[in-house]
């Protein structure tokens, strides 16, 4: 299963002083394939995790290792059971126009992606970082970076974690 957890932390020297073990701890999930994604927020007052567990019980577990919890320095956590995968981009295609290659969503839907777009989508799920895509498809950094914050704002989000949440809640739209 998979899950979306979002916290709030606790801003000061604590979070300061846990921040190696933080990484480190991660950095072992990660290694493991139990984080899928993990980042803090811009503002520094939070982070997102996309972890891949068998159960509940078992994000809580891998949560309860965190250091951040461990020295209290999580305010407010949310989480959200995404199911068993995340779904591909791809799935939510709407219909095309007739005489234009524009990808058009039914009113009410949250987005149109374009058939670009909806590749980029599937390669930040595939966990690709910005680097690895530009490298994938010959271009540059930025370049990819301004695909990626138009597809934010098609969606309505505002970091990489809540993708995933995203296309699924267009998923159920389409």
């Amino acid at each position: 299963m998979q899950f979306l957890i979002e916290r709030r932390l606790r801003r000061g020297n604590a979070l300061v002083r846990t921040t190696s073990k933080y990484q480190s701890y991660w950095g072992r999930m990660a290694h493991a394939e139990i984080l899928l994604y993990g980042g803090m927020w811009a503002q520094g007052d939070g982070d997102t995790l996309l972890l891949r567990v068998a159960n509940p019980t078992g994000m809580r577990h891998v949560l309860a290792g965190d250091p951040y919890v461990m020295e209290r320095i999580v305010i407010e956590t949310t989480t959200r059971e995404l199911g068993d995968s995340i779904p591909r981009p791809d799935a939510f295609a709407c219909a095309h126009r007739s005489g234009t290659s524009r990808v058009e969503c039914r009113p009410g839907d949250r987005s149109e992606l374009s058939a670009h777009e909806q590749r980029l989508a599937r390669m930040i799920l595939d966990g690709l970082t910005n680097r690895q895509i530009a490298d994938q498809l010959q271009v540059t950094q930025r370049a990819v970076e301004q695909h990626i914050t138009r597809i934010y704002r098609k969606l309505d989000i505002g970091r990489r974690a809540q993708l995933a949440v995203a296309l699924q809640g267009h998923s159920a739209s389409v």
